[in-house]
């Protein structure tokens, strides 16, 4: 049923209400015994049977019956022209849309003509799942004005048009669809704008700088289609965000937060944090394009409950800082450019890179030890790697230097392509593989080249580790070989350290060339644990 109430001062009456009901003679019979009716029900031209009265307080009631299904017309209305709700005389008498199910289709634009307060002009769309389509902007002129949705509404901005999307104290969407091909719509200036949920499925939405943006169910951008936050107040999606289209925050400032999972779909959708504002995250990130559709932008962001980064895409590359304050497990190719940090664990799964370009020590906890795993520190400055076992570790910082923060733990493979200074800190590096593990690297921008340096290196591997390539190997304090045997081939491992003490060995041994600086003075025995094969 669709209810139109307005007011009708000038015209003789109050206000006009109309009504639609199964069967018009029936009402007749019945309501012609209490008031008076001028006239009998009659047969309209558009399939209908009407008849109309006054109320006793001078009110126009309009009754209505048809069959829309048998004459093929729905419960709908179309209005092509504009359409303007002006202010009832009180609040329980205003101007008022009321649409129960089917749909009302104005093509122009909708507006609030009201100086009272929000009461006076309502649209209620609460009784059903009614759709209102609207081709031009829906204006509040005091930004006044109720919008009431029902859970399964409806209101659509279509057409190719321009329009303002109203927002205000008492203006809320069920589901709210903006389907402007070829056209843009922004929210109003004042309020904020309120839905369950948002689907932007052609055309450009921009939320306006000064609104809030609070979507309680889901976001859907479809493919070609652009959704823009520039509101630099608090925005907040607590569903689901699909961007198959493009999802851009151009605001620099306010709280931005997705509650839910974050999908950036394959070939069309983007992500692209042009604002550079931080960006808060409790559920999952998945990108399913390739790297170049996610762009963070250089704002931090936080990440909450135990949650993944995935997709099938090109991996994530987060221009600033990423704070880890709930669970988060990497089940694809993430770059941090700025620093690692936070207060829960970031595990990087079997097979998956993590990339560092800041600092990774102010992270309660850095799980690397999947197989297969690599974590690599490509930072351009200094950087403090975090105290963790890693499974493959590499060095591609050139600049550095890249130091330790406490005792570390290898378990295969050490690529030093970079400055990796081990010494600093006073700390041990051991390599505790189960198999066979490497050394290796061009070590660019360590001095000299070609090697790497520890302050204590220790070796517990019973299969072995190999300086591989070019790549010599100098311990400052304490060589340790507690088990297997560390393969020089043409490189040079060396002991700097001039003490006996400066090497301990259990059944570990090198094999190849070992340079060992040895006190001078009275002779004693020394053991050089050099060897072949297994001893």
């Amino acid at each position: 049923a669709l209810t139109i109430d307005s007011p009708m001062t000038g015209h003789g009456r109050d206000a006009c209400v109309s009504i639609i009901v199964d069967d018009a003679d029936a009402y007749y019979r019945e309501w012609s015994a209490k008031v008076t009716i001028p006239k009998p029900p009659r047969d309209e031209y558009w399939n209908a049977r009407t008849f109309g009265f006054r109320d006793p307080s001078g009110n126009t009631i309009f009754v209505i019956a048809s069959d829309f299904s048998n004459t093929g017309q729905q419960t709908s209305a179309t209005v092509n022209g504009n359409v303007t709700l002006k202010e009832g005389n009180a609040n329980n008498r205003p101007a008022n849309i009321t649409i129960t199910t089917g749909s009302l289709d104005i093509n122009g634009n909708l507006a609030m003509d009201n100086a009272s307060n929000n009461a006076r002009t309502t649209i209620t769309m609460s009784g059903g799942a009614g759709n209102l389509f609207l081709s031009g902007s829906f204006i509040l002129t005091n930004n006044l004005g109720t919008l009431t949705p029902g859970a399964t509404s409806t209101f659509t901005y279509d057409t190719n048009s321009t329009a303002t999307v109203a927002t205000g104290a008492a203006v809320s969407y069920a589901n709210l669809v903006i389907n402007k091909a070829g056209g843009t719509a922004t929210g109003s200036s004042t309020g904020t704008l309120t839905a369950i949920n948002l689907t932007v499925q052609n055309g450009d939405f921009t939320t306006f700088t000064a609104n809030n943006l609070s979507v309680t169910g889901n976001l859907a951008v479809s493919a070609g289609a652009l959704f823009n936050i520039a509101t630099t107040g608090v925005a907040t999606i607590t569903g689901t965000t699909t961007a198959t289209g493009e999802v851009r925050i151009s605001a620099a400032s306010g709280a931005k937060t997705f509650t839910g999972t974050v999908t950036i779909s394959a070939a069309t959708g983007k992500w692209n944090n042009t604002g550079n504002v931080a960006v808060a995250l409790a559920g999952n990130l998945d990108n399913n394009n390739t790297a170049a559709d996610f762009i963070s932008g250089s704002g931090t962001y936080t990440c909450t409950n135990t949650r993944t980064f995935g997709g099938t895409g090109g991996g994530l590359t987060f221009d600033g800082n990423l704070v880890i304050n709930g669970q988060r497990t990497n089940n694809t190719t993430v770059e941090v450019k700025g620093n690692l940090s936070g207060s829960n664990t970031f595990i990087n799964a079997a097979g998956k890179t993590l990339k560092i370009g800041g600092n990774a020590n102010a992270i309660t906890t850095l799980t690397a030890t999947a197989a297969g795993n690599i974590v690599e520190y490509n930072g351009t400055g200094a950087q403090v790697m975090e105290n963790t076992t890693y499974r493959h570790l590499t060095i591609s910082n050139t600049t550095g230097p890249v130091t330790l923060n406490g005792n570390t733990a290898i378990q295969e493979n050490l690529i030093n392509n970079g400055n990796f200074n081990a010494v600093t800190g006073s700390f041990t590096v051991t390599f505790n593989g189960s198999t066979a593990q490497t050394i290796s690297g061009t070590a660019t921008g360590s001095t000299p080249a070609d090697q790497t340096t520890f302050y204590n290196l220790t070796v517990t591997n019973a299969a072995g580790v190999t300086l591989t390539g070019t790549h010599n190997v100098t311990v400052t304090n304490t060589l340790t070989l507690t088990s297997g045997a560390v393969v020089t081939g043409a490189n040079v491992l060396y002991v700097s350290r001039n003490a006996t003490a400066a090497i301990a060995r259990t059944t570990g041994f090198v094999e190849g060339n070992l340079k060992w600086n040895l006190p001078t003075g009275t002779p004693v025995a020394r053991t050089f644990p050099v060897g072949t094969g297994t001893t």
